[in-house]
């Protein structure tokens, strides 16, 4: 149940609660609450919906089942690997660079316990909240903020747009797309976005270390390797999302990221249950062999998380 207004589907940005929604919300069981805030957020031509769970207050867009919409029901997010990431800081300080920050629910939490987040989303009206869930958590909005997308040139792409998960928009590498959409990604809207690349960003002199760099891009990880090596390969750990279906689509070798973990890493982990097991980390031949595995099922839509560390 809802105890506060505060804790309500009803916030709009720049506007005050609506007490309708805070009423009709307390009623329902919470496993309800996503259902309800999409069909609420049309009626009443919502722009954006908040709560306040586990890591503060959040603000998304109402018709996102599976950032602030998960925040909505759960009263958390992700909260293992959260906490698997703030384990990894060992309570010291320290550097954390989030590639596909989307709304900030990973990287606010690491902030709150004094560690520099530098995050990139590409996405303007993900951006958008990302600067105002800042702006909430900390009456600031941090210079290390960057509404471009990484990829292996700087540019402008296309990104196409889920309706309903706001975490899963994804770059359209139109020079060489000819292979058919298996999962209707034509059906989806078309936004231009800016492209950078990540070398030409960082400057490693100016990094905390430890430095930890996540990297959830929906297939264009690949692409930022080779726009960001020296960044990547310096990095004291990498958290990744591998899909083979995924990077096939921007037309890279996913192969390539196995190399890439053998030559620069000493072990690692495929993620379960997203909470990483630091005390039971794999030699890195063994992470390879999972991701060639998982190469063989294209072209389903397999993935899997993966850390690794030096």
């Amino acid at each position: 149940m809802l105890k506060s207004p505060r804790q309500s589907l009803g916030i709009k940005y720049g506007r005050k609660v609506i007490n309708l929604i805070v009423l009709v919300m307390s009623i329902f069981p919470r496993s309800w609450l996503v259902v309800l805030m999409n069909a609420l957020s049309k009626s009443l031509n919502l722009s954006a919906v908040g709560y306040i769970g586990e890591h503060g207050e959040f603000i998304g867009s109402p018709y996102d089942r599976h950032t602030i919409g998960k925040y909505i029901e759960a009263g958390t997010y992700s909260q293992e690997i959260v906490y698997s990431l703030i384990e990894y800081f060992n309570k010291t300080s320290g550097t954390f660079i989030d590639i596909g920050a989307n709304i900030g629910l990973i990287s606010i939490p690491l902030q709150n316990k004094g560690i520099r987040c530098i995050c990139f989303e590409p996405d303007p009206n993900n951006f958008k909240f990302l600067k105002l869930n800042f702006e909430i958590a900390n009456n600031a909005v941090p210079s290390d903020i960057y509404m471009t997308a990484l990829y292996d040139k700087k540019g402008e792409m296309k990104l196409e747009l889920s309706p309903t998960n706001s975490g899963d928009y994804r770059i359209r590498n139109e020079q060489n797309h000819t292979e058919p959409d298996l999962y209707d990604e034509n059906l989806r809207l078309i936004e231009t976005i800016n492209t950078e690349r990540l070398d030409d960003i960082i400057r490693l002199d100016d990094i905390e270390r430890p430095l930890l760099i996540k990297i959830d891009a929906q297939g264009a990880e690949v692409a930022i390797l080779h726009g960001g090596l020296n960044t990547l390969s310096s990095a004291d750990a990498l958290l990744f999302e591998f899909s083979t279906y995924l990077i096939s689509r921007q037309y890279f070798d996913e192969t390539e990221l196995a190399k890439f973990i053998i030559e620069y890493f000493s072990k690692g982990s495929i993620v379960k249950d997203n909470n990483i097991d630091y005390d039971n980390l794999l030699p890195i031949r063994d992470i390879e062999k999972e991701m060639l595995k998982l190469s063989n099922t294209y072209p389903h839509l397999d993935y899997v998380d993966i850390f690794v560390t030096k």
